[in-house]
C-alpha cells in the first residue's frame, strides 16, 4: 500500500434511508446542491439505462426524502438514457446526454428542454474532426462554450472545449489524457475530471493507474503528477475483453468543491474487493487535497464505496456503498 494511506482518519457514516436504494445497482454520479442530492444510477430491475433522481437531504430524520424522477415521459419512455449533471450559466443545473452530447435544462415538470448547444455531434453543425458519441465530466466556461472529456475515434481520452456558433461547432484540444505514451489507448485511461473555474485548473484521476494529474487550461503542458504508489509495485495493465476483471481499480471516482478535491481510491481488483467487503475487511479511501495538489487528509471507510458527492462548502460527504446512502461529516 502506498505511503499516503499509512496515516488516515477513520470515517463512520450514518445511513440515509431512501425508498429506492434497494433497487439501485450502480450509482454513477452525485451532485449536492444546497439541501438536495441529484444522482444518476442504474437499477437492478432495469440495468439498460441510467435514471436521474433528486432527493431532499434530511439529516434530522436520517433520510433522503421527496424522490423525484426526471426525463420520464408517458409509457416509460425516457428523453435521455445516460444523463449526467453539471452546472451551467448562473449555477443552474444542466444535463448532458453522456452518449450523445445533447445539453438539456430541467423543467418544473421533471422533463428536459433541449438546448441549442451540443458537445460532440449534431446534424445541424460541422466539426473539425470526427469524435465518438461520448462526453463526460462537463463544465460550463462561458455562453455556448464548455469543457469536457471526449475522444477521437482512434485516440485517447482528451480534455476538449466545444464552442457553438450559429452553424458550426468549434472543438479544440486542451490535453490528451494518459500516464505514459506507451499506454495512450483510450480504454486504460478512463477516469474522472474536475475543474476549478476560478483557477482555470483541471484535475484528472485514473481508474487503472494510482496517478492524479493537475494542469491549467492555459498551460496544459505544465503538469503536476501525483503518484500514490511506487511504479515498481504497480502491476502491468492487462488488456482484453475482460479488462475490468483483470486489473486493479485505483481512483474510481473524484468530486470537488471550490477549495478541495476528493478522490475515491479502491486499490484492488473488483472481485477481490467484493469478497473482502462481504466479510467487512475492505477499506475505501478518500484522498482530500487542495487545488495545488497538496494532500490535506486521507479518510478510511470500512465499506466498498461506489460513488461520492460533496457539498460546495465542504460540510459533508454523501456516498453509496452498494446498499445504502451514507452521510459523513469530516474535519
Amino acid at each position: 500500500m502506498s505511503y499516503i494511506f499509512n496515516n488516515n482518519i477513520p470515517l463512520q457514516g450514518r445511513v440515509l434511508q431512501t425508498p429506492v436504494s434497494s433497487d439501485i445497482r450502480l450509482v454513477n454520479q452525485m451532485v449536492i446542491d444546497h439541501d438536495m442530492l441529484y444522482t444518476s444510477f442504474s437499477k437492478r430491475s432495469n440495468s439498460s439505462h441510467d435514471f436521474l433522481f433528486s432527493f431532499k437531504i434530511d439529516t434530522i430524520g436520517n433520510r433522503l426524502s421527496l424522490p423525484k424522477e426526471y426525463f420520464k415521459n408517458k409509457g416509460n419512455y425516457y428523453q435521455i438514457y445516460y444523463p449526467r449533471l453539471f452546472y451551467g450559466n448562473n449555477d443552474s443545473l444542466r444535463v448532458v446526454d453522456y452518449t450523445g452530447g445533447n445539453i438539456y435544462s430541467i423543467m418544473e415538470n421533471g422533463k428536459g428542454k433541449l438546448s441549442k448547444d451540443y458537445l460532440v455531434a449534431s446534424s445541424r453543425i460541422r466539426i473539425p474532426f470526427p469524435l465518438t458519441y461520448y462526453s463526460a465530466d462537463v463544465y460550463y466556461l462561458e455562453p455556448h462554450k464548455y469543457l469536457f472529456i471526449g475522444r477521437k475515434a482512434d485516440g485517447p481520452y482528451e480534455v476538449l472545449t466545444a464552442r457553438r456558433f450559429k452553424d458550426s461547432l468549434e472543438i479544440k484540444e486542451v490535453r490528451p489524457l494518459f500516464v505514459e505514451k506507451s499506454h495512450s489507448i483510450w480504454d486504460i485511461n478512463q477516469g474522472s475530471l474536475v475543474y476549478n473555474p476560478t483557477l482555470r485548473r483541471c484535475c484528472y484521476s485514473y481508474w487503472m493507474f494510482p496517478v492524479i494529474q493537475l494542469f491549467d487550461t492555459d498551460k496544459p503542458n505544465e503538469v503536476v503528477t501525483l503518484e500514490f504508489q511506487d511504479k515498481q509495485k504497480t502491476p502491468k495493465i492487462n488488456i482484453g475483453a475482460d479488462i475490468w476483471d483483470r486489473n486493479i481499480t485505483y481512483f474510481y471516482k473524484m468530486v470537488a468543491s471550490k477549495k478541495y478535491i476528493y478522490a475515491l481510491y479502491h486499490g484492488e481488483k473488483y472481485q477481490y474487493a467484493m469478497r473482502k467487503s462481504q466479510t467487512g475487511h475492505f477499506f475505501s479511501y478518500i484522498v482530500k487535497m487542495d487545488w495545488n495538489g497538496n494532500v490535506v487528509n486521507t479518510f478510511k471507510v470500512n465499506k466498498y464505496l461506489q460513488c461520492i458527492g460533496v457539498d460546495n462548502e465542504d460540510r459533508f460527504l454523501i456516498a453509496f456503498d452498494g446498499n445504502n446512502f451514507l452521510y459523513f461529516t469530516h474535519p
